[in-house]
């Protein structure tokens, strides 16, 4: 992993994902703000692509591998400056930053593979646009069952 990607501090707020986005387009992680803005834009303009309940949503959210939240919560948790969020504002940030996005969870343990390694390719964004990597982590203790909040 460490000879094709170089690890890069992201400040752990809940705005990370936007953050590492930021960083990684930019280099800086001061446009997090604008990205999340953004992202809110393109989910809200664009419902049917981010709304698992809807024929037309993305292939991503089709998967049995990911369960996407449903759409109201998905809005709650984009909209909400701080909060963390799944992997659909990837979806969203891909389209966004037009670059495919190379989602990576670190394995827990050697065999395992997450399904949040994954590439995404945002809405209208081309396959053969660079890409950038975002790695997930987290910063908080995780609980033995029930929700495991995550950051990039």
């Amino acid at each position: 992993m460490l000879d094709r990607w170089t690890p890069i501090y992201i400040e752990g707020d809940g705005n990370c994902m936007f953050r590492a986005v930021s960083q990684a387009v930019f280099g800086s992680q001061e446009y997090h703000m604008q990205l999340r803005l953004l992202a809110c834009l393109e989910v809200g303009t664009h419902r049917p692509t981010y709304d698992k309940s809807n024929p037309a949503c993305h292939e991503l959210l089709k998967r049995d591998t990911l369960v996407p939240p449903p759409f109201d919560e998905l809005w709650q948790e984009m909209t909400a400056l701080g909060e963390s969020c799944c992997y659909v504002a990837l979806l969203a940030l891909s389209c966004v930053v037009r670059r495919r996005i190379c989602s990576f969870f670190p394995p827990l343990q050697s065999t395992f593979v997450s399904p949040l390694t994954t590439e995404i390719v945002g809405r209208s964004v081309d396959a053969d646009s660079r890409s950038i990597a975002v790695m997930w982590s987290t910063v908080w203790n995780v609980p033995p069952t029930g929700e495991v909040k995550c950051c990039c």
